[in-house]
């Protein structure tokens, strides 16, 4: 008789948890679903911006300009990550030669 009524206290107790875990799940499902579209959108803008970057006219026109800003700093060695090696080494010598014209002798 005990047993029966263990039974149904426990069976109450999860009945009344069931009741209450839908609610829990759907705020859960609302912020899940929250990130996965942020971090969607996300992934799909640092994409289209590499790509923008790389293969684009104006995107070169930006890579270049700002190597260019960072030769004349002493970050240069993190251009060669916007322009490439070889670019780089021509860019800091042409750099340094029309820095030497200029100085008064």
């Amino acid at each position: 008789m005990q047993h029966d009524i263990q039974v149904q206290e426990s069976k109450s107790i999860s009945h009344a948890e069931e009741q209450e875990q839908p609610a829990v799940r759907k705020q859960r499902n609302a912020w899940h679903s929250f990130l996965q579209l942020a971090s969607a959108l996300m992934l799909l803008g640092i994409t289209i911006g590499i790509g923008w970057l790389l293969f684009t006219p104006a995107g070169e026109a930006y890579r270049s300009r700002t190597a260019d800003q960072l030769i004349g700093t002493p970050n240069q060695q993190w251009a060669k990550f916007l322009i490439g090696t070889t670019e780089t080494e021509r860019r800091i010598k042409l750099f340094n030669s029309r820095m030497d014209s200029t100085l008064p002798e």
